[in-house]
């Protein structure tokens, strides 16, 4: 479709004025559609509904994106329902055996060329050049280490050179070991390296166990293009099952933009 028949067809779509009842069929079957499109790992990021109230013309161009542009690829369908009206959304997450209700904000960058959606309550995005952080919007405090997630895009390289290059940074290191490295699906497809705290005794394979004993974990992604993502959690061993958890929440809406 070129961009005149494209003008035209939203034209056509925007110009008809359904009723109560037709606007609500219509948006149960754009996110039935939408749902049925995606592979079912990724069909719990996609609100089910919109809870904001839509006009007419919003919910017909939902409708036009979705049925229009079947032909895409399904990240520029879900980016671009995401980028139009669910900048902002509610989700439950269980924190320590509890459920709780916590207010993600969708964060793009459209220089490192990702997307993330980050829990606004308790954390902030702070951009730089090289990579991003999202930082606790009070920090801790006290004699407690830092807590963060670092994403970082590095080009020019291949997922074992990066990996490598980690293990090598933290196996050098007089303060931590490497407790684990797995291949991981969850939060993402990645590499998982996971350094640990050590207890000062000498022994590189003697970690530390107690409350502040500092846990930095990194994913590395799959290689595209010679470029891959790195994506560093920190934080300390009582807060696992807290900022660890709620890290790993977050991680599960990375993606990559559509290339322009």
């Amino acid at each position: 479709m070129n961009n005149k028949e494209l003008d035209n067809k939203i034209k056509e779509i925007l110009s008809k004025q359904p009723n109560e009842r037709d606007i609500a069929k219509m948006e149960d079957d754009i996110w039935k559609s939408l749902d049925d499109q995606l592979p079912r790992k990724k069909r719990g990021r996609v609100m089910k509904k919109i809870s904001i109230g839509l006009s007419v013309a919003a919910v017909l161009f939902i409708g036009f994106i979705i049925f229009s542009a079947s032909n895409s690829p399904e990240n520029a369908m879900v980016q671009s329902v995401r980028k139009i009206f669910v900048e902002d959304k509610k989700e439950i997450i269980e924190i320590e055996g509890q459920e709780e209700e916590i207010d993600v904000h969708y964060e793009p960058n459209q220089e490192l060329n990702y997307s993330i959606y980050i829990d606004e309550s308790r954390y902030k995005m702070v951009k730089g050049e090289a990579y991003d952080r999202i930082e606790m919007k009070e920090p801790v405090g006290g004699d407690f280490p830092e807590v963060y997630m670092e994403i970082r895009k590095v080009e020019n390289t291949t997922t074992e050179a990066v990996v490598q290059a980690i293990k090598e940074g933290i196996e050098t290191s007089e303060t931590m070991g490497i407790r684990s490295e797995e291949r991981v699906s969850e939060p993402i497809e990645a590499e998982m390296i996971q350094g640990m705290g050590l207890d000062g005794s000498g022994d590189p394979d003697s970690f530390g166990w107690e409350s502040t004993t500092p846990i930095h974990r990194y994913y590395v992604t799959d290689a595209q293009n010679e470029q891959v993502y790195v994506i560093k959690q920190v934080y300390f061993l009582e807060a696992a099952e807290g900022h660890g958890a709620r890290f790993h929440h977050m991680l599960e809406s990375f993606e990559l933009l559509e290339e322009e």
